[in-house]
């Protein structure tokens, strides 16, 4: 019997650098991304040689960074590649990281033929000031957009990364935060 396994798939690449992040990301040129994402998918298949025939895969994370900066297209084919390599459990979570200003209905609609379902946005906060301190690229507008687009696209997982005690963040901003999420 194949035992549960958990991937996790870390996409570098970023629209810009927010002000507080201190996770290995930067921008990149499309080149540098589509070099990054097929060695990646030769990456895949030599781990693949080594964990798939012990391994049923339950979960796939795919974080940065900011994964959706890059194209679909190279996304959706690093998922199939996982999906070639891998058993990968019909009922498992695939979720991806993503925030308001690099997605939209058609990104949205590929990441769920793909297979993803489970989507991570970064909101942060709803205040647009406190948005543009931590030098996001969205705004709080920009996130329903994002959130309703989501929706129609058929993602019914959703979770919604939120930043409490930022720089110059009262208690009744965040708990204003808190309750429009709500």
């Amino acid at each position: 019997m194949k035992r549960a396994l958990s991937i996790y798939i870390h996409i570098p690449f970023c629209v810009k650098k927010c002000a507080y992040c201190d996770f290995l990301s930067a921008p990149a040129s499309p080149e540098i991304q589509e070099q990054y994402l097929h060695m990646l998918m030769q990456e895949i298949r030599q781990k693949a040689a080594i964990y798939a025939d012990k391994y049923i895969v339950k979960t796939i994370f795919i974080g940065g960074g900011t994964p959706t900066a890059v194209s679909a297209e190279l996304l959706c084919c690093m998922i199939e590649e996982l999906y070639r390599q891998f058993s990968v459990d019909k009922a498992g979570e695939i979720s991806i990281e993503c925030n308001p200003g690099t997605v939209d209905a058609c990104k949205l609609i590929q990441y769920r033929k793909a297979g993803i379902n489970r989507l991570s946005i970064g909101l942060q906060s709803t205040l647009d000031r406190l948005l543009r301190i931590l030098g996001r690229i969205h705004n709080y507008e920009q996130f329903l957009e994002t959130f309703k687009e989501a929706r129609k696209a058929g993602f019914d997982n959703i979770n919604i990364d939120l930043m409490s005690g930022l720089p110059g963040q009262s208690l009744a901003d965040y708990r204003n935060t808190l309750q429009q999420v709500l």
